[in-house]
């Protein structure tokens, strides 16, 4: 967000949220974007009422995450079988871990994941230890 929002000021333009406040959105393109989110079960943009654009893009991504998310083939077979065998697995990833849980609960797969099985870049570390830094692997390992 930040990169945009300094990209949006070396050429002119007002902030993003600046423009949310003022409601001065492109009309045409807003009922096209409306369309778009309705499909993914989102409310109309108007409707939305965030305190900021990445409050809103981190409840809405958990929104589409519920929407969108399917198992991959023959997992839950693998996940079985790693049960039988005694063979401990968890979730190492840079999402936040409210965004796993979403996904684990769209599934029905949260029950194979305790909270001490998930482990977040973005929710484990402070500050945040994202790619190229193995932390959040390497502490899924010894889990």
């Amino acid at each position: 967000m930040k990169e945009v929002e300094k990209a949006r000021e070396r050429v002119g333009l007002p902030s993003i949220e600046d423009v949310r406040r003022s409601g001065s959105h492109n009309r045409k393109l807003l009922r096209k974007i409306d369309k778009a989110r309705a499909r993914l079960r989102l409310w109309p943009l108007e409707d939305t009422k965030f305190s900021s654009l990445l409050e809103q893009a981190k409840d809405e991504m958990n929104s589409v995450t519920r929407v969108l998310t399917s198992p991959t083939d023959g997992i839950e077979t693998l996940l079985l079988n790693l049960e039988d065998d005694h063979i401990p697995f968890s979730i190492a990833s840079t999402s936040s871990r409210d965004r796993i849980l979403t996904c684990l609960r769209s599934i029905g797969y949260d029950h194979y994941f305790p909270n001490n099985k998930i482990h977040s870049a973005e929710s484990d570390f402070k500050p945040s230890r994202f790619k190229p830094h193995p932390d959040v692997y390497l502490k899924a390992s010894r889990a």
